[in-house]
């Protein structure tokens, strides 16, 4: 199975964001693969994939700002606003000539900042259920409501202007969900001559670099960031100390009413339930070691087991169920479980489990090997509870 992490991937254009998660899963040999934001088949640049574990983390990187680099084409329009569409209008060549600098200036100030924008005809958006790419492609008339976006940066790097076309070189800093190709639309008809994208690169999704991605053949040989370091770049991080760690998990243990102490009473207090629990530990074990090995030599010496053996792991079962009660009100005295809880609770039912039905066993049957089954079952909780003791209270120690 696949290690969990963020894989970061420079995609080429001509495919789809889809068919990169395609290759990762293949290469990487997981289905648990998911994307944090797709790009359009022309467009190129940074896909964040989360893998395994990590997909929850793509919450976080899904609205985070975003940085692409662009390329728009005055004087021409099409259906879908981007060079994969078809040409719906031109504009002629002494109006795409009268369009100043200062006039361009103008319009991209008035797509900066807050905007309600439309978005692109041909997008994922859902309309009743169906994806608006889709209508548009069956011939129905798509009406989208505008939304509002941020566009923190909108820049021009570079501009060529030909017989009937200015090309602008843009680099566009803007919110989750704002669309480029709208950017591209609006602006040329801001300027009556019509516009349209002919190229993408998104360059940045919040605190990942399209300059850390690699390439689709190269995601087999890459290293994932790890979850904690891509969780601290997302989300951020805070360094504490022993004790205020320490605040920290037993705030998660959902224990808000318990009153603060100094430090020394915290430490007085774990110490002196650490001792408690321990003592009653060891107790517990030594008794079904006891028995276990009492159950174990009388059943290969061909004794039938006594009443004093059935009770051995008859309080056995008691103090489990005390075990039992101290790990379930465990959390509400500020001790979170730790280590695999899936482990945990399946100890703790075999552990229930297993004495009870060795008894029932070794009543019935009253046979040699009945009585070795009880007494394995015995000394197989001996172990468990041991484990459940370590899981529950390492975090204290």
């Amino acid at each position: 199975m696949a290690r969990p992490g963020i894989l970061l991937v420079d995609k080429p254009g001509g495919i789809t964001s889809h068919d990169v998660v395609a290759r990762a899963r293949r290469a990487l040999g997981t289905r648990k693969i998911g994307h944090a934001g797709t790009l359009d088949p022309m467009a190129t640049g940074l896909l964040v994939l989360g893998v395994e574990g990590a997909t929850r983390l793509l919450t976080y990187v899904v609205g985070a700002d975003k940085t692409y680099e662009a390329t728009v084409l005055l004087g021409i329009s099409t259906d879908s606003d981007d060079a994969d569409g078809e040409e719906t209008a031109r504009a002629d060549a002494t109006t795409v000539a009268a369009v100043t600098d200062a006039a361009i200036a103008a319009g991209i100030a008035d797509l900066s900042g807050e905007i309600d924008q439309v978005p692109s005809t041909v997008s994922a958006i859902k309309v009743n259920g169906r994806r608006a790419y889709d209508l548009a492609r069956a011939g129905e008339t798509v009406e989208l409501k505008a939304r509002r976006v941020t566009v923190s940066r909108f820049e021009v790097r570079a501009a060529r202007r030909e017989a009937a076309t200015i090309a602008l070189d843009v680099v566009v800093d803007c919110s989750s969900g704002t669309y480029i190709r709208a950017l591209a639309r609006d602006l040329g008809a801001a300027l009556g001559v019509g516009g349209h994208l002919t190229a993408l690169r998104r360059t940045r999704i919040g605190a990942f670099d399209v300059a850390a991605a690699v390439s689709v053949d190269a995601i087999a040989e890459t290293v994932l960031v790890k979850p904690a370091t891509a969780a601290a770049a997302v989300v951020g991080a805070l360094a504490v100390g022993a004790e205020e760690a320490r605040d920290l998990r037993r705030a998660s243990g959902g224990d808000r009413r318990a009153p603060r102490h100094s430090a020394q009473e915290r430490h007085e207090h774990a110490r002196g339930g650490r001792g408690m629990i321990l003592w009653f530990t060891l107790t517990q074990v030594g008794v079904a070691v006891l028995a276990g090995l009492i159950a174990v030599v009388a059943g290969l010496a061909g004794r039938r087991p006594s009443d004093v053996t059935v009770g051995a792991l008859a309080l056995i079962e008691v103090l489990l169920i005390v075990q039992i009660v101290i790990a379930i009100a465990s959390p509400f005295a500020g001790n979170p479980p730790t280590g695999s809880l899936l482990e945990f609770w399946t100890y703790l039912v075999s552990a229930a489990l297993l004495p009870p039905a060795g008894a029932a066993w070794a009543l019935i049957e009253r046979s040699r090997w009945s009585t070795v089954i009880m007494g394995v079952a015995a000394l197989a909780v001996a172990v468990m509870v041991w484990r459940m003791h370590v899981i529950w209270t390492v975090q204290v120690a």
